[in-house]
């Protein structure tokens, strides 16, 4: 009797919890548009948001609004969006809560790639395929390195993802020693930074944002079946293998090409997904969708913020996602441990 008190309680206060947590997002949500179009070196007041459809009232927060702020804001939750949703996809597939496109040394890869992609001195699109080429390298040295561990497994995975990771990270370093003039660029880049980024990259990131995605959201059934584990999946009709190329694809895919057009950006795939399991529970229905939004948000308002500090020279937005994660994942790792 007790304890269906205890649970049912504990039913409630979440929902309640739920709830709180949806009113919050759609509230931060609402006031990202003209807290983010006003926010800037650039001083024009909210008055002018409501200006925006007529060229003549403020041609010059016309020309902010459209070209610089709202395509930055855009590709900022794109980012964010696309690191969540693969971060939910990473731990749910691997079952754990650590796991993510960092841990899993998949955005590694894709900055490798990028990072050669400019030191050859190439933009543009050829940045994004680069990335994609990169994390495919890395993607295929991690399944066959695990594979030879001892199976397509989650922690050989997560392990041979490590290990791979550590390797292409000294790569990058040596890419920082020879990069000569344009190594202030380069690391600049690999901090993490929506500065500059204009409609070329929303651009770019769009097709393979929109596959990416779509192909995950596809998925969503099968994905709570392999939670269960490979023999369970496989026994209620569930092509594990196939689903779990497609998954891990479609994830590698919005990760490397997130890379390609922002740089490294660290937490918001590991932190998103997992506060959105704490409240609502692992259903993925629920959580992938959300952690696609969440994700986007975290990453919108951290750029605002990245906007509102930039007296002080712009600060590459991956290091205020570092300083805000590192702490969480130092959290997430103890309670993991005992």
């Amino acid at each position: 009797m007790l304890l269906k008190i205890i649970i049912l309680n504990f039913n409630i206060i979440q929902k309640i919890v739920s709830k709180i947590f949806i009113v919050i997002l759609i509230l931060l949500a609402v006031f990202a548009i003209p807290v983010g179009l006003t926010t800037g070196i650039a001083n024009i007041s909210y008055d002018s948001v409501f200006t925006l459809f007529n060229n003549n009232s403020n041609p010059t927060a016309h020309l902010v609004f459209y070209q610089i702020r709202l395509p930055r804001m855009l590709l900022a939750f794109m980012v964010g969006a696309s690191l969540g949703i693969s971060g939910a996809v990473f731990q749910g597939l691997l079952i754990n809560p650590l796991a993510d496109s960092y841990t899993t040394g998949i955005a590694s890869g894709s900055a490798f790639g990028a990072s050669v992609a400019i030191l050859l001195g190439l933009g543009g699109y050829f940045l994004p395929l680069f990335a994609i080429i990169g994390a495919i390298i890395t993607l295929l040295a991690v399944m066959i390195l695990s594979a030879k561990s001892g199976g397509f497994e989650p922690r050989n995975l997560i392990l041979s993802g490590i290990v791979v990771g550590a390797i292409l990270s000294a790569g990058l370093s040596l890419i920082k020693s020879i990069s000569g003039d344009s190594l202030g660029a380069l690391i600049f880049w690999l901090l993490g930074s929506f500065s500059g980024r204009s409609w070329t990259e929303v651009l770019i990131l769009s097709p393979y944002f929109i596959l990416g995605t779509a192909l995950i959201l596809l998925h969503i059934k099968e994905l709570d079946l392999l939670a269960f584990g490979s023999e369970q999946a496989s026994a209620l009709g569930v092509n594990v293998k196939r689903t779990r190329y497609i998954l891990i694809i479609s994830s590698a895919l919005l990760s490397a090409t997130s890379v390609a057009v922002s740089g490294i950006i660290g937490f918001v795939g590991l932190v998103a997904p997992h506060i959105i399991r704490s409240v609502f529970g692992a259903t993925h229905k629920v959580v992938l969708p959300l952690s696609f939004f969440f994700g986007g948000l975290i990453l919108l308002w951290a750029d605002i913020l990245v906007r509102a500090l930039s007296f002080a020279g712009e600060i590459p937005v991956g290091v205020i996602t570092s300083l805000i994660g590192g702490p969480f994942f130092c959290i997430l790792l103890m309670r993991k441990l005992r």
